[in-house]
């Protein structure tokens, strides 16, 4: 097996065929050796990540390894963190980032840097190991990509809700079975009832793993249904007490505390404002409403904060909307206000879509109110 300082954990690796078959080819292509896997806070790159580092050990002859980034201060503290985790000694004198290059330019090495967004914009160092080392592949996980011409990008969502065409059944419901007879060895849900208990409460989580594993948390308290409904209340109740956690993995809401702190002042009142809407939206919608430029929806669309479906299709993950909101009071948004402006875009708009209806137009009503 070569060198690796991979971490290997204590639970199950569950779902993400298609995703690891994608990466896996990246990699293997000569002019893909950059792939990003992007995605919000919970969604579970780095356990991805890994899988993919442990699955291709034996095509790097000089190793993989896993460079975490959360706790860099400064982007020009990179290249130590690589030494360090290579075990290069970096000279005293001249320029260390030459000296890796170097080291690096006749290996075939595998490097997965994880949390990419703490040293963005920073990029050089990336185009440059990847120019002067041809050997050399790199994974990243970030919640931004890099927005670089050699970077191939994975974007993910949440494990799928409906069952796999193997016949292995819904990978959201695996994953909450697996985890939460952890904690009650008699849990069951294969069947009836309980499954569809336990299906609808992957919905509300939308199948975001890193929910789906605290809410196993509290299965041995409550019924599916019960953490269901808690949730749709309140994402507070999703935390963690285990100690081999990393603390901003405890709970969904320090998880988007994360990704909120990155943003701007005005992204900041952007994200709240899209959260009065209770399901999808258009870029028209967002505008009039919640005054939310197509460039500022773009730019939350990159931070995977805001999901795009289609050309003119937007929305929110369920438990973003709900922390959205919450966040409107320090983002000096007035609820109410928000709500009325709701209200009378879609009564508006209601009033044309009643006219076409009784026109010719019938076809783009229907369109427009879908």
């Amino acid at each position: 097996i070569p060198q690796n300082n991979l971490p290997s954990f204590g639970t199950t690796f569950v779902g993400r065929k298609k995703e690891i078959l994608q990466i896996v080819e990246h990699l293997q292509t000569k002019n893909r050796r950059l792939v990003t896997i992007v995605g919000p806070g919970g969604v579970g790159k780095t356990r991805l990540a890994l899988e993919v580092g442990q699955d291709q050990l034996s095509s790097f002859q000089d190793g993989a390894y896993w460079i975490p980034l959360d706790t860099i201060e400064s982007p020009a503290a990179i290249p130590d963190s690589i030494a360090g985790t290579l075990g290069l000694e970096l000279p005293a004198k001249g320029d260390p980032q030459t000296h890796l290059l170097n080291f690096l330019r006749h290996r075939e090495i595998l490097l997965i840097f994880d949390n990419y967004e703490h040293v963005l914009p920073e990029t050089g160092l990336i185009t440059s190991l990847l120019t002067h080392a041809p050997g050399l592949s790199i994974l990243i996980t970030s919640r931004e990509a890099l927005h670089l011409q050699m970077e191939w990008e994975i974007e993910l969502s949440g494990l799928p809700l409906s069952e796999e065409k193997d016949g292995e059944g819904s990978a959201a419901v695996q994953l909450l079975q697996q985890r939460a007879e952890r904690i009650d060895l008699t849990f069951n849900i294969s069947t009836g009832q309980k499954y569809q208990e336990a299906l609808l409460l992957c919905e509300i989580l939308d199948g975001l793993p890193l929910g789906i594993e605290l809410a196993a948390n509290l299965i041995k308290n409550f019924s599916c249904a019960e953490i269901a409904e808690q949730i749709s209340q309140d994402i507070g109740v999703l935390t963690s007490s285990l100690r081999d956690v990393p603390p901003r993995h405890r709970s969904l809401w320090v998880v988007f505390e994360h990704s909120w702190n990155f943003l701007t002042e005005e992204e900041k009142r952007a994200f709240a404002a899209l959260g009065t809407f209770p399901a999808l939206f258009t870029p028209d919608a967002a505008s009039e409403i919640c005054a939310v430029s197509s460039s500022l929806l773009a730019e939350l669309c990159r931070k995977s904060l805001v999901r795009q479906f289609s050309r003119d299709v937007f929305g929110l993950h369920p438990l973003l909307r709900q922390y959205a909101r919450r966040k409107q009071t320090s983002a000096d948004i007035s609820e109410a206000d928000m709500n009325e402006r709701f209200k009378a875009y879609f009564a508006y708009h209601a009033q044309g879509w009643e006219r076409d209806m009784k026109s010719e137009n019938v076809q783009q009503a229907l369109d427009d109110m879908s």
